[in-house]
C-alpha cells in the first residue's frame, strides 16, 4: 500500500456491507488531485510517509485528527478535494444507483407534475413575462 492509498483509505474506507462503495484508493485519485501541503502535514505528523503507511488504521485516524486540529484549513482543503473526486467517480455513483452518463443530449426523465403543483404555478404564470 502506498502513502496516498493509506491516506485515502483512512479518509474514505468504503463500505462493502451496506453498498458496494469502493475505498478511496480504488477510484483513481492521484496525489496531484490533492493539496500537497496537506499530504506533507500528514507525513510530518506521522514521522514519514512510510511510518503512516505502516501504522494501524486506528493510529492513522489519530494522525489525521492531529493534523486537523493543528491545521484545520489545510485538512479541510484535503477533505474537500478527496470527497469531490470520490463522489464524482463513476464507481461511487453507480454504487449509489445514480446515472453516470451525461444529461445531454438525451436529457433526464422528470416526474409528471401533479395538479396541486400546476394550481400553485397559476399565480406565477399570470404575472406574465418579467424579464427582458
Amino acid at each position: 500500500m502506498s502513502f496516498l492509498a493509506a491516506v485515502l483509505d483512512t479518509l474514505l474506507p468504503g463500505d462493502r456491507a451496506a453498498l458496494p462503495l469502493p475505498p478511496g484508493s480504488g477510484i483513481g485519485i492521484e496525489a496531484s488531485d490533492l493539496p500537497a501541503e496537506a499530504l506533507a502535514a500528514i507525513a510530518s505528523e506521522a514521522g514519514s510517509e512510510a511510518a503512516f503507511e505502516a501504522a494501524s488504521p486506528a493510529t492513522r485516524t489519530d494522525i489525521l485528527r492531529r493534523v486537523e486540529a493543528k491545521s484545520p484549513s489545510v485538512f479541510q482543503a484535503l477533505l474537500t478535494a478527496a470527497l469531490m473526486r470520490y463522489y464524482q467517480s463513476d464507481a461511487v455513483m453507480t454504487a449509489m444507483g445514480w446515472r453516470t452518463d451525461p444529461p445531454q443530449p438525451k436529457g433526464r426523465p422528470l416526474a409528471a407534475t401533479d395538479a396541486a403543483t400546476w394550481e400553485r404555478l397559476k399565480k406565477v404564470k399570470s404575472r406574465g413575462r418579467i424579464w427582458r
